[in-house]
């Protein structure tokens, strides 16, 4: 009875408004996620509450709690909110956890959904990759999360069982970057979905770590996916985005993926590094992409500078020992003040060692 239970999220006077349907006998508590924190009003016989939180631009989770006695019922709904005022809901529903495992289901109604996986470190709690920017632009997302073991307790029967159900009369579309780009395409034939995916990789994967011979704990983990031609494959196309300057990467599609699938579809993106969805997403390019894409057609990908490919560009200078033209590059990737603390720092270590290098060889030549 309360999943089909009315629940509303309301402009009420330019502030946010939670709002149930009533059941005689019950209390209801609301709970407000946004970007500054949580807003909480507790256990009450009124079915609705106004948040003093206004009702603009940003990506939101409400959260409604039914209380029968000693009994608790939860349910929530991921929302987005544009420039316009226009609200988008994903109502959350909990497909399958496991101790490895997790997997979600944001609905908004639409035909075509994507299936999402994060990158290496993630866990059941880390946010799914790309949620509310796949949301707000009118699709659905599974959301396949990890404990921290690159996907390994996560078997491909699993995938067609918990999620084939879901999907089954969508357009599915396999999507994540690096670890998640490399799920995308391991997992493709159990959905038969179109793959969109940025740098392929799996550190664990028995065929890199032979090559880098990683002294990492990955070298020891038990590895229990199969080759990719042992899977079923699906026959929609895999698109991938790659640095062809990247070494791992490239050797990854060359001498994995590619000997053992086929209906690939490469984009370079010179000099993105690994970052390639990062790279795409700041010039602008990311969302014409998935729009041609996830429309039948092959997308057009153009070689646009961006913070990204400055640092890429640096690190190439740096191995050639122009340590002039590292420095001018770095320098000028740092300028772009969007790039977030972690990646910042990154850049900050390349412009520092090509700094410390031109000084010395500058010195050296003095």
């Amino acid at each position: 009875m309360l999943e089909r239970l009315e629940r509303k999220i309301n402009n009420k006077d330019g502030f946010i408004e939670l709002e149930t349907a009533e059941i005689g006998g019950l209390e209801y508590a609301f709970y407000l996620n946004h970007s500054k924190g949580t807003e909480k009003f507790l256990y009450t016989t009124k079915a609705s509450n106004c948040f003093n939180i206004k009702f603009i631009q940003g990506n939101y989770r409400a959260v409604f709690f039914y209380k029968d006695g000693n009994n608790i019922s939860i349910f929530k709904i991921d929302f987005y909110i544009d420039s316009n005022q226009k609200l988008v809901e994903a109502v959350y529903r909990k497909i399958v956890e496991k101790d490895g495992y997790k997997i979600d289901f944001y609905n908004i109604g639409a035909t075509k959904t994507f299936v999402v996986f994060n990158g290496a470190g993630s866990t059941k709690k880390t946010h799914p990759f790309g949620l509310y920017y796949l949301v707000k632009n009118g699709f659905n997302v599974v959301a396949c999360l990890q404990e921290n073991n690159q996907y390994q307790d996560l078997s491909f029967e699993d995938v067609e069982k918990y999620v084939g159900p879901i999907v089954n009369e969508h357009d599915v579309y396999l999507y994540g970057s690096s670890l998640g780009g490399y799920c995308a395409v391991y997992y493709a034939g159990a959905l038969n979905g179109t793959v969109i995916a940025s740098a392929p990789r799996n550190s664990s994967h028995p065929s890199l770590r032979d090559k880098v011979k990683d002294t990492s704990y990955f070298i020891t983990q038990q590895f229990k996916h199969v080759r990719f031609n042992q899977n079923k494959n699906s026959d929609k196309k895999i698109f991938i985005f790659i640095d062809p300057y990247v070494d791992n990467d490239i050797y990854f599609l060359n001498e994995v993926i590619k000997k053992e699938l086929k209906n690939i579809k490469q984009f370079n993106c010179n000099y993105a590094g690994h970052e390639v969805f990062f790279h795409l997403k700041s010039t602008s390019q990311l969302k014409e992409i998935i729009k041609s894409i996830t429309s039948g057609k092959d997308p057009i990908v153009y070689d646009i500078d961006s913070c990204y490919s400055y640092i890429g560009i640096a690190k190439d200078y740096l191995k050639k020992k122009d340590y002039q033209g590292a420095l001018f590059f770095s320098e000028r990737a740092l300028v772009d003040k969007s790039i977030n603390k972690e990646f910042r720092k990154r850049f900050e270590k390349v412009n520092s060692i090509a700094f410390k290098a031109y000084q010395k060889n500058k010195e050296a030549v003095t």
